[in-house]
């Protein structure tokens, strides 16, 4: 399975990602470890490490955050994934720290957070030498003990993914409906087809985007009709120096709030108004699929909360069972004299972790049964998404052209005009109206 990793500070922010359940169908705590806080508390439990890491002011980050994730269509159990935590855990010497293990399911598929605290017990940071390369190499570990395919870039670094995101590229991405790895894409192939600056300012104005200096220097940014700032650099997947040697010099570029006020506010207005037309005709269409969701989610919850219930029920069952077997009085301290209790003790053991065992996989059974009930249902969500992302990429790319043809392009700067010479007024098409809806 996939490892990601990152040391980060935020204890607060990363408590409510974790137990998100707007982007999550289902958000389950399996475990706080050696932690103050109880019933599962865990806003409590990483609040700790940040009060903990108060103590020694050079502690910046006190949390490592890692996530695993197996492959499409993997079958994996929470074995399985304690297995892969314990092993990094060691290789990376976090054994026995604080940490926190959630488990997310959404769109059919399971994945496992887990935060560590970085304060040894003498309020030091633990270091994390080479935490990239270990992960990497325990991700391939996995993946071959698993049967799975390996991912092309960890067979040859050349044919790494080109549309890996950064949390700002997620971001930007949920905010305005987007794949944001189809926006890579797209600008990526906008980059192919080009040999310089010009002609790819020339292609981004096409698609309502503009080139600008970032506040970095030696930094180019990408500033869309929205107002939101992506890096050049990282869009494409390239190396700084590669940006560098195909655009020239960045002091030419205009700054960011330059090029946020290159749109003319007639050209924003109309823009957002098509958009939000278009976004609201794909939530409509999208719709009944959202229902069927939510209503599965319901009855999954549901299944999950009987089932444990169940298993508690049992289990205390069981337990009055097994203490209903002790004597007491005399014979009682005979059968502890003569080993018979202790060697009832030791039975009991391994009994109640043998219920246990069997708790986890009914668990396990019942959640392997939804994730195919919620993988068959998101199918053909997959589809009607791919569809209206095609539909928003058209959407863009058309844009500038279809304010040209309503005669709109007066009040574009330059930048928009797409390097025609030509000043003659065209003609109004007589059956385009200017407010016709997509």
């Amino acid at each position: 399975m996939l490892i990601k990793m990152s040391q980060r500070s935020g204890a607060h922010n990363l408590a409510k990602h974790l137990l998100n359940t707007e982007d999550n169908e289902h958000v389950t705590v399996h475990e706080l470890r050696g932690f103050m806080a109880q019933d599962e508390d865990l806003t409590s439990a990483l609040n700790e490490i940040h009060v903990l890491a108060k103590a020694n002011s050079k502690i910046k980050t006190p949390l490592v955050s890692m996530s695993f994730n197996p492959p499409i269509g993997a079958v994996v159990t929470m074995k399985d994934f304690h297995n892969a935590i314990n092993r990094a855990e060691e290789i990376l010497n976090l054994t026995n720290q604080p940490r926190a293990i959630v488990e997310h399911s959404k769109h059919g598929r399971n994945h496992v957070h887990v935060v560590y605290s970085r304060v040894d017990e003498h309020l030091k940071a633990i270091k994390l030498p080479f935490y990239k390369k270990k992960m990497r190499d325990l991700s391939i570990e996995l993946f071959n003990e698993h049967g799975w395919e390996l991912p092309k870039g960890y067979i040859n670094k050349n044919e790494r993914s080109q549309t890996n995101l950064d949390l700002t590229e997620w971001q930007i991405g949920k905010r305005q409906q987007q794949d944001p790895k189809a926006f890579k894409q797209h600008v990526q192939a906008l980059w192919q087809q080009t040999n310089d600056a010009a002609s790819f300012k020339k292609l981004l104005a096409k698609n309502n985007l503009v080139l600008a200096k970032g506040d970095k220097k030696n930094v180019a940014v990408l500033v869309d009709i929205h107002g939101d700032i992506r890096s050049l650099s990282r869009t494409l997947s390239v190396k700084a120096k590669e940006v560098k040697d195909k655009l020239g010099e960045f002091d030419n570029f205009p700054s960011i709030n330059e090029a946020k006020q290159s749109f003319s506010q007639q050209h924003k207005d109309e823009y957002k108004r098509r958009h939000t037309v278009l976004i609201q005709r794909h939530k409509a269409q999208l719709m009944p699929f959202t229902q069927q969701v939510y209503a599965l989610t319901d009855k999954h919850k549901v299944e999950r909360q009987t089932l444990e219930n169940t298993h508690q029920k049992r289990q205390q069952l069981e337990r009055e069972q097994r203490l209903s077997l002790y004597a007491k009085g005399l014979k009682g301290i005979w059968n502890w004299v003569s080993l018979k209790t202790y060697n009832l003790k030791k039975k009991h053991e391994k009994d109640y972790q043998a219920s246990l065992e069997r708790d986890e996989q009914e668990r396990e059974i019942l959640l392997q049964r939804q994730q195919r009930q919620r993988e068959t249902l998101q199918q053909p969500i997959d589809t009607l998404k791919t569809q209206h992302q095609n539909e928003l990429q058209r959407f863009n790319q058309g844009f500038v052209e279809t304010m040209k043809s309503l005669e709109l392009e007066h009040g574009l700067t330059t930048q928009f005009n797409l390097g025609d010479d030509s000043h003659s007024p065209r003609p109004h098409p007589h059956n385009h109206d200017l407010h016709q809806e997509l």
